[in-house]
């Protein structure tokens, strides 16, 4: 089977991103554009993840869709169905030879006491809520 999946967004709780982007908005831009698995990002953001935990339902092992999402079992509603994919970036940020350099990790998650597990780890060293993507 083909999917056609975005791996790498981010959050309103990201610096230099639209304040419009919810999980409803992800959901219906899918549906509009065909894009069946979705990156949430961000999860390592507080806010953004009591959202995914509220809203988020497990469908599948680490597939998850919006609670109450209408389930019409018609073949053009299933091939835009969008699931969600929990990840997030974390932005390390070092200095070498007088240069900056920039290394952006790319952190998939199978569900959401993963996600708790990796946050409380990382909380105990960096500041969460600064930014949905924290620097390192």
């Amino acid at each position: 089977m083909r999917y056609i999946a975005d791996f790498h967004l981010h959050s309103s709780f990201s610096r230099a991103t639209s304040s419009k982007i919810t999980l409803e908005s992800m959901n219906h831009w899918a549906k509009v554009k065909g894009i069946n698995i979705l990156s949430v990002a961000d999860f390592t953001h507080p806010v953004w993840y009591k959202t995914l935990k509220k809203k988020l339902e497990e469908t599948a092992p680490g597939l998850y869709q919006l609670k109450n999402f209408s389930t019409a079992t018609s073949k053009s509603t299933e091939k835009t169905k969008p699931y969600f994919i929990l990840t997030t970036e974390l932005s390390c940020i070092y200095s070498q030879k007088d240069k900056t350099r920039r290394l952006h990790l790319l952190v998939f998650a199978p569900n959401l006491l993963a996600v708790e597990k990796i946050n409380q780890k990382l909380g105990q060293r960096f500041n969460l809520s600064s930014d949905g993507r924290p620097i390192y």
